[in-house]
């Protein structure tokens, strides 16, 4: 296979770019009269994953990825607002063959494609895994509030309003959820309300100061109430904590759960 050289667009003949994804220097002279011999360029770094290279034009050095040396001497200049492209997602794979402007967008898609791209638990920023955040989804159709999911989750509210709105993890799919898991989520979500009630009902003020019968119903009421809350989020915390990882740990919420 014959390997093409061309001259590095920008930097008049002083360098040249191979169809490979190599860089050299021209045959030239240098400042003393002597003759300086093509050589390969081996001052290439990974930065990002990118291959970069360090050429020097007018007194002094630029630092440029190697794939676009490639793209704009074989194919042409940058259309604007696109990327240089890597088709088999390998960012040191530098041929021609394997290059190609394209969108931001066509670029993003070929990182979830070839599996590049840091989002949903492979981000080491995830508070939740992707079965933990499509559990909180699902739980948040059932009526549950922010609040509830997100003590269940040991997250914030605000981490599972993002997943609601489709802020976070909007790519992903949101199956729904069995029979077993509805009844577990609408037991909490019934309890919190129940619970929600009761204690509201206590911290009515007493008009007459007195701790009347109607006052210890109410306490007895809420504190009933705070009883079954807790049973139904222990289920739910429980539940969480024994699935660290996706589709490994036995599922509570399974069709013949007890």
């Amino acid at each position: 296979m014959t390997e093409a050289w061309r001259a590095v667009v920008g930097f008049g003949h002083a360098y040249e770019v191979s169809d490979l994804g190599r860089v050299r220097g021209v045959p030239r002279v240098d400042r003393l009269g002597r003759q300086a011999p093509a050589r390969i360029l081996v001052n290439a770094r990974l930065s990002g994953g990118y291959v970069r290279i360090r050429l020097r034009a007018q007194c002094r050095t630029v630092d440029v990825p190697v794939h676009h040396l490639v793209l704009e001497a074989f194919v042409g200049p940058r259309p604007p607002g696109l990327h240089g492209c890597h088709n088999d997602g390998d960012k040191r794979n530098n041929g021609l063959g394997n290059l190609r402007w394209d969108t931001p967008a066509a670029n993003n898609n070929d990182k979830i494609t070839h599996g590049t791209i840091a989002r949903g638990e492979q981000n080491g920023s995830a508070r939740l895994s992707d079965e933990q955040a499509a559990a909180a989804i699902r739980a948040r159709r059932l009526g549950l509030s922010y609040e509830v999911i997100a003590v269940v989750f040991g997250v914030s509210p605000g981490c599972i309003a993002s997943h609601d709105r489709g802020i976070s993890r909007s790519w992903m799919e949101v199956a729904t959820p069995c029979a077993a898991e509805q009844s577990a989520w609408f037991a909490l979500r019934d309890a919190a309300k129940e619970r929600k009630t009761a204690l509201g009902a206590v911290r009515k003020s007493n008009p007459n100061g007195k701790r009347s019968a109607l006052m210890a119903a109410r306490h007895r009421r809420a504190e009933r109430a705070v009883t079954s809350y807790q049973a139904a989020l222990g289920v739910a915390v429980t539940w969480v904590e024994t699935r660290p990882a996706r589709h490994q740990a036995p599922d509570l919420f399974a069709e013949n759960a007890a």
